[in-house]
């Protein structure tokens, strides 16, 4: 049985806008990523490194 996560987490303005950009269909597996990434590391910052091609 799935346990509950002990945190809740709120998406700021910027997320829904860089959301945008990307299809809908993609939506859950960034969603799972995050919290997953929070779960195992959750005092691990990351950034995010876009390669333009």
């Amino acid at each position: 049985m799935k346990s509950k996560p002990n945190f809740s987490l709120i998406y700021g303005p910027q997320v829904k806008h860089h959301l945008q950009t990307i299809e809908k269909r993609y939506y859950p597996l960034i969603y799972k990523t995050i919290e997953e990434q929070l779960r195992l590391e959750p005092a691990v910052e990351t950034r995010v490194v876009m390669q333009c091609g």
